[in-house]
């Protein structure tokens, strides 16, 4: 009878032992995903802070003071004599968002236009 008295007793201590394992398990999970989570955020603002500077900084082939920062969907465009270039900065092995594909396959079939738009006195639209 002891024995199995015995036996439940260390059955229960495992089952609370894993019981907080698991636990803590879950809970350094979460905490890592919010470090990556806020790390990733950080490499994001960062980025976009930098790369308004990289024209001025970077040693770019094109002349700085010709390059106007749009910011999105595409970084900016540099107004040339000839022509006039969309431009997406990128670091390390990152990737052209859906968006800055579309851009970038609209430019590549043409689909560019330049419009005028005239605003009135009233701020209407003439």
């Amino acid at each position: 009878m002891n024995l199995w008295i015995i036996t439940i007793i260390l059955h229960l201590i495992e089952a609370v032992i894993i019981y907080i394992a698991v636990k803590h398990i879950f809970m350094y999970r979460d905490r890592i995903n919010k470090l990556k989570y806020k790390k990733r955020s950080e490499v994001i603002r960062f980025g976009k802070t930098f790369e308004q500077y990289i024209p001025f900084v970077m040693g770019i082939k094109y002349p700085a003071d010709r390059f106007r920062m749009l910011g999105g969907p595409i970084d900016g465009v540099y107004f040339m004599d000839d022509e006039i270039l969309f431009v997406e900065f990128k670091t390390g092995q990152s990737k052209l968002t859906n968006k800055e594909k579309l851009v970038q396959s609209l430019v590549g079939n043409g689909k560019v236009r330049f419009e005028i738009i005239r605003i009135g006195v009233n701020n209407e639209m003439e």
